[in-house]
């Protein structure tokens, strides 16, 4: 992969690979670690021909290596968000409350839901990161925003 062609991916990708392991380590350390380490895969070890779709495939890299990370990692701490000044309270409140649920689904939910709002992915797309059924992605995906409604209902005092 030439430098012009890796800067391009790198700029357009970084956000969604780093907000995508965020969301599935619960650490902002591990998943700066992540992000670099996947953007070294994919200068180092550039896909050959085969590989159809270059987001998929970094994706998969960034799952895979945010699997890796939880399994050496007993207990996830999660960090405090850096909120900027500016910010109205209630936008940090419910900021804080958004990511509280998300932490609290379980870590193929997030995943799945970060993959999908966050990088645009589509769920054929995802299944093939996640090696799960279209219709498994697809119902853990619907599982997970409901989940998160409820959440967030409970949290709000029930008016959502």
């Amino acid at each position: 992969m030439d430098n012009e062609s890796f800067i391009q991916i790198y700029n357009e990708l970084k956000v969604s690979v780093f907000t995508v392991s965020y969301r599935i380590v619960q650490s902002r350390e591990l998943a700066e670690d992540i992000t670099q380490d996947v953007f070294v895969k994919l200068f180092t070890l550039s896909p050959d021909s085969s590989v159809r779709n270059i987001r998929a495939w970094i994706f998969r890299i960034a799952r895979n290596l945010c699997i890796d990370a939880l399994r050496k990692k007993q207990s996830i701490d999660i960090d405090e968000l850096q909120i900027a000044d500016s910010q109205d309270i209630q936008d940090v409140a419910s900021s804080l409350d958004l990511e509280t649920a998300i932490g609290s689904l379980p870590v193929e939910e997030r995943e799945i839901l970060s993959l999908h709002l966050n990088c645009d992915l589509g769920f054929k797309e995802i299944s093939d990161i996640c090696n799960m059924p279209m219709t498994t992605v697809y119902r853990k995906y619907r599982k997970a925003l409901n989940a998160l409604k409820k959440l967030l209902c409970e949290m709000d005092g029930g008016s959502i």
